[in-house]
């Protein structure tokens, strides 16, 4: 019973939010609220307008007002297209990396059980960290 309160909660507040916005970008998606029974406190969206929040955080909101906000958050990254930006510029990444990769010759193998130096792509991965960080502030704004 609890979590279909919770979930009627939630629902009716991501509804009066998406109306009320004056953003056109958050009236383009057909947004969908669940939520997930953990104590985790965390709410993460997905492309296209599912925004799923942990009881976890519903419990340390002191009002509808703070659980309005995460809410608010969540759909900021939808209408922003975060997570279609972030999926796009990593697989655009991905690919030029093995296109890169592809056209090198290589001269000599590594020693054995040590990686060439290339196949490591720690640069990679703290670009994408710091543009999902830009990302994020660019939410709470």
């Amino acid at each position: 019973m609890r979590h279909a309160a919770l979930l009627k909660l939630v629902g009716t507040i991501g509804q009066r939010l998406k109306e009320a916005s004056p953003e056109p970008a958050f009236k383009l998606f057909p947004y969908s609220f669940h939520v997930v029974d953990s104590p985790e406190v965390n709410a993460f969206a997905l492309p296209g307008g599912p925004v799923y929040v942990n009881t976890g955080i519903i419990e340390l909101c002191d009002s509808e007002d703070q659980l309005a906000s995460v809410l608010a958050h969540e759909m900021s990254h939808v209408a922003a297209r975060h997570a279609t930006e972030m999926l796009t510029t990593e697989n655009i990444t991905q690919l030029a990396l093995i296109a890169a990769i592809s056209v090198v010759r290589f001269r000599s193998l590594p020693s054995p059980g040590r990686a060439p130096s290339w196949a490591t792509c720690s640069g990679c991965s703290a670009t994408a960290v710091a543009r999902r960080r830009r990302r994020t502030a660019w939410a709470s704004r």
